[in-house]
Order: structure tokens, then C-alpha cells, then sequence
């Protein structure tokens, strides 16, 4: 996975290439990314508890929604991987829950299992997002797109150059 830097201007003029694939599409999605700027989310957990940290960088957060260009399979896979990651911690909530009350330690053995197969789907979602931020210079740097996005992106610009230089 490669990082890709996208002025917000040329949004509109993107290439056709799937930015989580690099399969060719000319579907288009809005896509919601949500960042920290800086180094601000680190000095609230170092310095604050943790409820407080996260309000704060609740609070510190930005956010941009950018239509880009992605294929549908790739929709499908990214909300199938949330939808699986959000029930198996419901699950293991429920039965770790269970276990305390009744004071089962079974249950509590078996609440490990929905948690071990929400960090496998947890860390599978994390790598197939595009993560996001935009920078001083009204840029969008996306972290995780595919190398084929990045390619058809430098050569896009390099067309782009090659006509408003002659």
C-alpha cells in the first residue's frame, strides 16, 4: 500500500483507478475520513485519562468527505469486514458480560473467542482503510491506497503538465 497526496482541487479529475484495488472503475463513492491534526492526539493520552482523551480528541478532530474513485467490490469487502468486526464485539461484550454476572469462568473462556476473531477482523478493516488527513496545503494524503491509484495519479499529472507546458 502506498501513500498518495491529492490536492482537493483536482478532486474532480481524478483518474479512474480504484483507490482500495487499483482495478479500473468509474464508480465514484464519498468517503468520510476523520483526523487529529499533528501531534495533538498523542499529548492527550499522555497527559489526560483515558475518557478525557478521548472527548478531547473528539474535540481536536477534523474531518473531510472526498469523493473518490472506488470500485463496489471494495465497498462490499470494507463494510462486510466493519459489520463482522462491530458483531463479534458485541458478542464477546454479551458473553464476557454473562460470565461476570453469573460468575461462570466457561463463559469467560468463551468470551476470548469472539474477542480473538474481532482483532483478526479489527486488523484485516484496518489495513483495507483508506486512512486520511488533509494538510496545510488543502491536500488530501491518503495513507493505504493502492500503488496502481498513485501510478494513474502521477501520470495524470504528468499529462496534465505536459498540456499546460506546450
Amino acid at each position: 500500500m502506498a501513500e498518495v497526496r491529492v490536492r482537493l482541487a483536482d478532486v474532480d479529475d481524478l483518474p479512474d483507478v480504484c483507490v482500495a484495488t487499483g482495478e479500473p472503475t468509474s464508480q465514484r463513492a464519498p468517503l468520510r475520513f476523520r483526523w487529529v491534526p499533528g501531534a495533538q492526539w498523542r499529548w492527550n493520552v499522555m497527559v489526560l485519562p483515558t475518557p478525557l482523551a478521548v472527548a478531547a480528541n473528539r474535540r481536536d478532530a477534523r474531518t473531510a468527505t472526498v469523493v473518490l474513485p472506488v470500485a463496489p467490490e471494495a465497498l462490499t469487502r470494507r463494510q462486510r469486514l466493519d459489520r463482522g468486526f462491530r458483531a463479534a464485539l458485541f458478542v464477546g461484550a454479551v458473553v464476557l458480560t454473562a460470565s461476570v454476572v453469573l460468575g461462570s469462568n466457561a463463559l469467560l473462556g468463551l468470551s476470548m473467542i469472539p474477542a480473538g476473531v474481532a482483532l483478526v477482523l479489527g486488523d484485516r478493516h484496518r489495513r483495507s482503510l483508506l486512512l486520511g488527513e488533509v494538510d496545510d496545503e488543502d491536500a488530501l494524503i491518503l495513507r493505504h491506497a493502492h500503488p496502481a491509484f498513485g501510478r494513474a495519479l502521477d501520470l495524470r499529472a504528468d499529462q496534465i503538465g505536459d498540456v499546460s507546458g506546450t
